[in-house]
């Protein structure tokens, strides 16, 4: 925040770059810092329907809402600002902002990497895009690229965590046999998931958290769940049957929160158990085939006194 406000009030400053993910402020920090200086409480929306706003000083693009059809009306919009005069200004360049640039058409992006080039010095471009590099490097080497950190919100997490809590309910049930209501519940929790506007990575990572504050499991037990979790992921990313993956997930955690501990510890604990098995099993071995030698040598002996006799 300190790095764009110093950013935006240096006349020296060239565009900008703010990039981050979607659950980054990256409009919002934006907008707080220009809001006085630019009047963006009394921005007005265009007729064209390009997700175009603006006020005296600011004009703000939607990149995602320009196709083909309103292609010239937006370069037509654009040259128009580039050109425009600003008398009885302090300011001595306009701030033209373009958001969702990650779904920026090649066209579009061949022609504002012209239009940054040569109006740098009356106007100021700023750029926010999720994805760094879907910005075209002639661009990327005339501007300032501001990473802004994911920030998510406090009621976010609850809502990912109240959608967690019927599943740990059922998984510190103390139940022998996988019932047919928990199988329903375990399902219809998964098609609610996949219903609403969740994130499925953020409802994996609350099942990690929610997992790791359990007390009534061993840490090998937990270790176990969450590398379970992990390679779930893995596995939706190659996969378009999502709901079936999911159920899949619930089910598999709940057999795996209910069996026998042995059959929960990881490859190498396995290995360490096995091992110190086997330990004990050659010095049985040993043990029993150094008795026996001893009692082969006394009776080599008896027969040998014996045959001297």
């Amino acid at each position: 925040m300190e790095i764009l406000c110093k950013a935006i009030h240096s006349r020296n400053s060239p565009n900008l770059i703010l990039y981050g993910d979607k659950y980054s402020p990256l409009y919002s920090h934006l907008h707080s810092l220009l809001n006085d200086s630019c009047n963006l409480n009394y921005l007005q929306d265009s007729k064209e329907l390009l997700g175009y706003r603006s006020t005296r000083l600011y004009h703000e693009f939607d990149i995602s809402m320009i196709k083909h059809k309103n292609y010239s009306v937006f370069k037509t919009i654009v040259n128009d600002i580039i050109h425009r005069d600003l008398p009885f200004s302090e300011k001595n360049s306009k701030y033209v902002v373009f958001r969702d640039y990650n779904n920026v058409k090649s066209t579009i992006q061949g022609y504002l990497r012209v239009i940054v080039e040569k109006w740098r010095l009356t106007t100021r471009f700023v750029f926010l895009t999720h994805s760094y590099m879907s910005i075209h490097e002639a661009i990327r080497s005339r501007s300032l690229g501001i990473r802004f950190p994911r920030t998510i919100q406090v009621v976010q997490n609850d809502i990912y965590r109240r959608a967690c809590e019927p599943l740990f309910k059922i998984y510190q049930t103390p139940e022998d046999h996988l019932s047919v209501s928990t199988i329903h519940t375990l399902k219809d929790s998964a098609y609610k998931i996949l219903k609403y506007p969740f994130d499925i990575s953020e409802v994996c990572k609350t099942l990690c958290h929610m997992i790791a504050e359990t007390a009534i499991w061993s840490n090998n037990h937990k270790h176990y769940l969450i590398s379970y979790i992990v390679q779930f992921q893995a596995r939706l990313k190659l996969s378009y049957r999502k709901i079936i993956h999911l159920e899949a997930l619930f089910l598999t955690l709940w057999d795996l929160t209910h069996h026998a501990y042995y059959d929960l510890l990881t490859a190498n604990d396995k290995v360490d158990r096995d091992d110190e098995k086997q330990v004990h099993v050659f010095a049985d071995t040993a043990r029993i085939h150094e008795n026996h030698k001893h009692k082969q040598s006394h009776v080599d002996v008896r027969h040998d006194i014996g045959d001297r006799i």
